[in-house]
């Protein structure tokens, strides 16, 4: 319980004691009524400012997870337009933050991503794939959004002949 809580609590018991034997001192019918409805203000109170708190608290932490997985989907996101050795960092953070802060079923999916790369010695592009769609899933119905059907589409921007490569599903760079 917050520090400020217990104290209220403290000062309206003294008075609601006081008032009692105030009551029973001046040999005056005590009235139950002020006695119960005051108590009943002060359990109101407390009740109120804790679902308030638990409230506050629990958005403070959604907002966190939502702000730290859209960070770990653009990191990512940023391996398919870069070599995988230019962002690695990027990729390494996203990978934690999202066995951090998902689902179990992407820390699933991160495993068995982590679990082929190191047996085929290469980058598994499918299994990242699923990563990045359950992500971008999971993060949509967080939001209150739609889910969108299908793979997250990409495109690489160069400046080769200057034109643009056209957008595609997701392709290893290099290719």
């Amino acid at each position: 319980m917050p520090r400020e809580i217990l104290i209220l609590c403290g000062f309206c018991f003294v008075f609601l004691l006081i008032f009692y034997l105030i009551g029973r001192s001046s040999k005056e019918k005590l009235k139950w009524d002020i006695l119960i409805s005051s108590f009943v203000i002060v359990f109101g109170l407390y009740i109120g400012h804790y679902l308030e708190t638990s409230r506050d608290l629990e958005n403070k932490r959604r907002e966190q997870r939502v702000e730290m997985l859209v960070k770990a989907f653009q990191n990512l996101t940023k391996a398919y337009n870069h070599d995988i050795l230019e962002v690695k960092e990027d990729v390494q953070s996203a990978l934690t933050a999202v066995q951090l802060l998902g689902s179990p079923a992407q820390a699933g999916r991160i495993e068995l991503y982590v679990e082929n790369v190191m047996k085929e010695k290469r980058q598994v592009w499918d299994d990242f794939d699923n990563i990045v769609e359950d992500l971008r899933n999971d993060l949509r119905e967080e939001l209150g959004l739609p889910e969108i059907k299908g793979k997250v589409w990409w495109i690489r921007i160069e400046k080769a002949q200057g034109t643009a490569s056209q957008s595609s599903q997701p392709m290893p760079p290099g290719k």
